[in-house]
């Protein structure tokens, strides 16, 4: 089976929507889709939940883990909605099931906090992107040797800051209450982008699952 990470579920609640036959575990959910059953499983921001993952691992010993969920742009080009593919924290031997669905592959940056423009625009010089969750998920993976895909989507770019309010702030004025209603809104649509995007990926491991996809030969 597969298993699905995501930070919150917020950044899930569509694609959640799509899995068939869905019943609620202790630490996951899971259910079918694209004829596969497909766990989801939430580590929390700054991957806090780290033992419900694990705990989820262990139970369901998935033969592939997709990371997923939403990060910031570090490149110019690079704009919400584009969905990423990082090189750095994905299994170097897995046979990519890359499609025009993928928009860039590239290293990603970890940071300890919502990144602003001016640490993006550093970090561009080595990364595509930034999350605060794909190092630890790439290391439990690693540790109990279980393949990994990392495919995110861009939530905000290079010269753009997510509003406070989504970073455990508060509002201040009138003008960040608009900018935050706008930010929602974006996150409404890009939350079904993201579920497309993450449903033709699956689509495509399944397809590519007769190559060892669960491990070297």
């Amino acid at each position: 089976m597969l298993l699905v990470v995501f930070a919150l579920p917020e950044e899930a609640r569509v694609f959640q929507k799509r899995l068939a036959r869905k019943r609620k575990q202790e630490t996951f959910f899971d259910g079918m889709l694209c004829g596969t059953r497909v766990g989801i499983c939430f580590v929390g921001i700054r991957a806090k939940a780290m033992a419900d993952f694990e705990k989820t691992v262990e139970r369901l010993e998935p033969t592939l883990v997709i990371n997923s969920g939403f990060a910031g742009a570090t490149r110019a080009l690079l704009e919400p909605g584009d969905f990423l593919i990082a090189s750095n924290y994905t299994t170097a031997h897995i046979d990519l099931p890359v499609g025009s669905w993928v928009d860039a592959i590239g290293p990603f940056g970890s940071v300890e906090q919502v990144s602003g423009p001016a640490d993006k625009q550093r970090l561009g010089e080595f990364s595509v992107a930034v999350d605060m969750e794909s190092k630890a998920i790439a290391a439990v993976c690693e540790r109990y040797q279980i393949p990994l895909i990392t495919a995110r989507m861009i939530s905000d770019g290079r010269d753009e800051s997510i509003p406070a309010i989504f970073a455990g702030g508060r509002l201040r004025n009138a003008r960040e209450a608009i900018e935050a209603g706008q930010f929602a809104l974006r996150m409404l649509r890009l939350t079904r982008l993201l579920a497309d995007r993450l449903t033709e990926l699956i689509r495509s491991a399944t397809a590519n699952h007769g190559k060892r996809l669960s491990g070297p030969p």
